[in-house]
């Protein structure tokens, strides 16, 4: 879906759900307080792109997949996050993509690329 058959949408949605994330507060003030918005906003998009990228390619029980939320974790190690908060942005991650589509995409979604 994100390669090929709604490569735009998908590239779309995920640029909304990164901003997405400071509809949360305890997001936006972390963000806010370490300026990783304000002063490497290319750098992160860019690699919340390859992340995400390599889990839908591979799937996160790949090796590839894997090795993708390891270098995750170290990035965000750094800062108290909360689980709440991560739970919010990977929920983000995986349901604006459907919203979109769902709303803006050239057909539904199949209940099978729903699941998936």
């Amino acid at each position: 879906m994100a390669g090929y058959t709604f490569l735009w949408d998908i590239a779309r949605s995920l640029e909304l759900a990164l901003l997405r994330t400071f509809c949360t507060p305890t997001i936006a003030e972390m963000l806010n307080r370490t300026g990783e918005f304000r002063h490497h906003a290319q750098k992160r998009y860019d690699d919340t792109g390859i992340v995400v990228s390599e889990l839908f390619k591979w799937g996160y029980h790949s090796p590839r997949g894997q090795a993708a939320l390891q270098q995750m974790n170290v990035i965000h190690r750094h800062f108290p996050i909360r689980n709440d908060d991560y739970c919010c942005v990977l929920s983000t991650f995986v349901l604006e993509p459907i919203r979109w589509c769902e709303r803006y995409g050239w057909r539904s979604l199949s209940p099978t690329e729903i699941h998936a």
